[in-house]
C-alpha cells in the first residue's frame, strides 16, 4: 500500500485524514483553515475537513469524504464511494465502482458515478 500526502501553505484549523479501514494505518494532519490538499491512496480513504482553497484527491479502492470544503475540487475514486457535504465552489467529483453523495452543496458541480 502505497499513501502520499502533499501539503502547501499553513495558516489556521481543518483536517486531512488519509488510511486504511482494518490494516491500522493512518495519518491525521490538522493544517490551516486556508489550505491547498493533493492526497492520493491506493486502497485507502481520504476525509477532508474545513478547508476553504484547492482539493485534489484520489484514490483506487478507497472512499472520499469531503466536510464543510469551500474553493476548488477535484476528487476521483476508483472503486469507492465519494461524499460531499456542505461544500461550496468549483467541484469535479467522479466515482468508479461507488456510491456518490451530494448534500448541502452550492457552486458549479460535475458528478458523475460510472458504477
Amino acid at each position: 500500500m502505497e499513501t502520499r500526502l502533499q501539503l502547501e501553505q499553513s495558516i489556521r484549523g481543518g483536517l486531512v485524514q488519509l488510511g486504511r479501514t482494518g490494516v491500522g494505518v493512518s495519518f491525521t494532519v490538522p493544517v490551516p483553515a486556508h489550505f491547498s490538499v493533493k492526497a492520493s491512496t491506493s486502497g485507502g480513504d481520504i476525509e477532508v475537513a474545513d478547508i476553504f482553497g484547492v482539493g485534489d484527491g484520489r484514490t483506487i479502492g478507497g472512499d472520499i469524504e469531503l466536510v464543510r470544503i469551500e474553493g476548488r475540487v477535484d476528487a476521483v475514486a476508483s472503486g469507492g464511494d465519494i461524499e460531499v457535504q456542505a461544500g461550496r465552489g468549483k467541484m469535479s467529483v467522479s466515482t468508479s465502482g461507488g456510491d456518490g453523495h451530494l448534500e448541502y452543496v452550492d457552486g458549479i458541480v460535475n458528478a458523475s458515478t460510472s458504477g
